[in-house]
């Protein structure tokens, strides 16, 4: 779900922004916010906020680079790296419980003129332990 929309009236085109509340654990629940539209990519970001009040304890804040998505406990972006769009940066951040960590991190490596990339390269590969 992509949480932006865009009002064209006349000579302009209005960037509105949308807030979206879901149930990340159950002690925490995850916002998001639509925050930055540029000419081929747009960024969220997501707040994880306890459902309690703990005293002293912080509201993380996860930055999202574009296109960023979330769901089940994953918050995958991809980054156009330029408007040709045949080179991208593709990322993913999973919830331990704790904070989101990075899972995976890939490239489509330099930018040749081919529509999407070529390969995706991974830049970082990581396991997940269930316990």
């Amino acid at each position: 779900m992509f949480s932006y929309h865009l009002d064209v009236q006349e000579d302009k085109v209005i960037f509105k922004s949308h807030f979206y509340l879901y149930k990340l654990d159950r002690n925490n629940d995850l916002l998001k916010a639509s925050c930055l539209r540029g000419a081929y990519n747009f960024s969220d970001a997501y707040w994880v906020i306890p459902k309690k009040k703990i005293n002293n304890k912080k509201i993380e804040l996860v930055v999202t680079n574009v296109f960023p998505e979330y769901n089940n406990g994953v918050i995958k972006s991809d980054r156009k790296m330029r408007g040709l769009g045949d080179c991208w940066i593709y990322e993913e951040l999973t919830w331990n419980g704790r904070k989101f960590v990075p899972f995976a991190k890939n490239t489509t490596g330099s930018c040749n003129a081919f529509l999407g990339g070529t390969w995706r390269l991974p830049i970082l590969v990581t396991r997940v332990v269930t316990k």
